[in-house]
Order: C-alpha cells, then structure tokens, then sequence
C-alpha cells in the first residue's frame, strides 16, 4: 500500500527545507558520471563501452526499467545496430540522465557531447525542481487528495477521498451521484491507477467495492469530465489535454512551453507513455504549431483516428486558461515550476493536476539543440530555494 511521502513531514523551518532539497539535489547529481569522464566516453567509443559493460555487470542494474526500455527502444530504432544504439542509450542515462524515449526524441545518436549537454534530461528536471521550490510544498502535488484541498475550486467537479473506513458515507453518497466516475491512486504518476469504472457494471456491491479500494491504498474518485465539443475532435474517447509549464519569476508568471495531448481511439486517457500523441502550442496564441508526434519519434499531420489536422488548430478560450494558470500559481507560490494539465469542458477551462517535476519532452522534440540555456535564463530570474553554484546546474 502506498502511502504519503517523508517530505511532507519536514517541520516549517526554512533553513530545513533548503538542506533537504539541497541533499535531493546531491543525490540526483550523483548519478551521473563526471562531467571529465563522460568527456572522454564520448571521444573513445571502447571507453563507453566498458563503462556501460561494468554498469550492467552490477546486480541491483540488471532488472533496471532504464535497461528493459533502452533494450526494447534501440530495437524499434535499428534491428541492425541496435547493440551499439543500446550503449549509448545506457550511457546517455548514465552520463546527462536522460531516458531511452528522451534519446528517441531528441535524436541523440547522432548528437555530439556539445548538442547533447545543450538538452534538458529526465534527471535534470528534478534537480531543477528542488532548486527553484520548496521540498515540502512540492508534495501537495505527489498526493492528489492534498492537491484538491489546495485547487478544489480549479476542478469545478465533484471528488471524493478515501483513505479508510470513515470515507463510506461520503463514498455512498458521491455514487449515488455519480455511478460512472474515475478513480484515480491518491499517489500515482503518468496516468497510472487511472480507471473508468461504473458501479453499476463492476460485479460488486457498492460496499464490495469500497472495501476493495481500501486494500489499494489512498485513492480518489472523481465525477467524469464532460469536454467540449472542439477538444473532443481530436479524440472523442480521451479527455484530450493542455500541458502548460509556468514559471514564477522576480517579473511575474510565465508560460513559456505549451503542448496539446490527445489518445488514441479507444484509449481513456491522453498519455504519451499509454500512446497518445503530442503537438507542440504557441503559448501566446493557443494555436498549435507543430505536427503531432508519439514518443517513438513517430510524425502525424493529422490524427491517425480522426483526421483532425493538428498544425494550425486553435485552442479554444486560451487566454481563459492562461489566467486559470496564473492563479493557480498564486495558490502555492513557493512552488515556482508546475506543469498544469488543462481540459476544456462546457465550464470553462479546468484543472486535471499539477506536475511540479513535469517533464520537458515535447519543446526539444528532434531539435538541433535544447533548452538548457533558456531553464537557466528562467532560473537567474527566480528567486531560488536552493542556490545555483557558478552560474549552472
């Protein structure tokens, strides 16, 4: 059973919270290779291959997601060089910390030392995170009940928590309203946990399956979201969705990276890890501006179900969710980095969560170079939890 996380228990004391960030910031760091060494892997392909080799070699790395995926990843690249594509995938992980499907995007195999360091990791956006937040304030957003008592009135929709046996009233009372709901894990991440369930067809009684959800652990219901009709014309079974990156700075909220999401038909959720395809928006306009793509570097002009161009689309009521954005920010302003998944229904504009270490994919897709250089500019303009050393991170 899961449960809420250490770091929501460290006491209101500044100096505190900074020597734990500071202490996560040291950790993530520590995964990666010196900054010299991953140099010289770079020039002596033997070099990176003994490094990857004496990795794999440890027993806690040989069940490791990072080597399943780069190991399924560098197949669906090249059947032919897929060994070579496999170490370098390892190595990239080891050396800048990104992930096998961030070396697919970015299009790294072919990328030397000074591209790739140019291209913001997997790894790097949690070290990121835990210099411009507070390490205690974040963990409103890792337990979805803590975040709906903080941006209930953003949801405009009904959600119940249970965590034990004194939730069944209100249980009851939320299905008799809503007997199709989701039911979401209170602490999950990148869609997991997520369900369409009804009550009515689940093979349970209504207590039945309240005892069933406790044995799962923390978990919220939530009334189902009706989209509106422009959104739906991507993907009518999804709830197709808005990630929008804001940033506090010392000169007001930013939104500097936008991306629309859409499934796949058929599929509930929007996810790009369960399928579904990204599109990149102009963040002024809500116009989306590029073509869709998957995470296997896959380009659709159009939506492979529906055929709804995805260049050129305009977002419906953009500046409304922009202003959502920033008020959302206010609500929790030690938090300074948050991705805000967005859905538009015939309410408006409304919240689906907060990612306050969201990954930063899709702005760097199949680019010559990433932003790296733009996160630090933010970064020099927002006042930090945890201070830069020299100038970079």
């Amino acid at each position: 059973m899961k449960m809420p996380s250490f770091k929501s228990q460290i006491p209101n004391v500044k100096w505190m919270r900074r020597i734990a960030g500071r202490f996560y910031i040291r950790f993530y760091k520590n995964h990666l290779l010196l900054k010299r060494r991953v140099i010289a892997c770079e020039r002596d392909e033997a070099l990176k291959e003994r490094v990857v080799a004496k990795y794999m070699s440890k027993r806690r790395y040989k069940r490791s997601p990072v080597i399943k995926k780069a190991k399924e990843c560098s197949i669906a690249v090249s059947e032919k060089s897929s060994n070579k594509i496999f170490t370098d995938m390892v190595f990239c992980r080891l050396a800048y910390g990104f992930t096998a499907s961030e070396y697919i995007q970015f299009d790294l195999a072919d990328k030397p030392y000074e591209q790739r360091r140019t291209f913001y990791s997997d790894l790097d956006r949690y070290i990121f995170a835990y210099h411009v937040s507070d390490i205690c304030d974040m963990s409103v957003f890792h337990n979805k009940i803590r975040t709906y008592e903080h941006f209930s009135r953003f949801y405009k929709r009904d959600l119940v928590p249970i965590k034990g046996q004194g939730d069944l009233d209100k249980y009851l009372e939320f299905i008799g309203k809503h007997p199709v709901f989701v039911k979401k894990d209170a602490l999950g991440m990148a869609g997991e946990g997520v369900e369409l369930v009804d009550i009515t067809k689940c093979g349970k009684t209504p207590e039945q399956y309240f005892a069933a959800i406790l044995k799962e652990g923390w978990t919220v219901l939530e009334e189902c979201i009706v989209q509106g009709e422009e959104m739906a014309r991507f993907n009518p079974s999804s709830i197709n969705t808005v990630r929008c990156v804001a940033m506090s700075t010392r000169h007001g909220i930013i939104t500097p990276y936008c991306c629309l999401r859409t499934g796949r038909s058929g599929s509930f959720v929007d996810n790009a890890s369960s399928g579904g395809l990204l599109a990149l928006v102009d963040p002024e306009t809500g116009v989306v501006s590029s073509d869709g793509f998957d995470r296997n570097n896959f380009i659709q002009e159009s939506h492979p179900d529906t055929g709804v161009r995805f260049k050129g689309f305009q977002l419906p009521e953009w500046q409304e969710m922009l202003t959502a954005v920033r008020e959302m920010m206010q609500v929790l302003p030690s938090v300074k980095y948050v991705g805000w998944d967005m859905a538009h229904t015939d309410k408006g504009w409304v919240m689906i969560e907060g990612n306050c270490m969201g990954q930063l994919m899709a702005p760097q897709f199949r680019k010559e170079t990433g932003i790296r250089d733009d996160i630090l500019g933010y970064m020099k303009d927002m006042d930090l939890m945890v201070p830069l050393k020299n100038g970079s991170f």
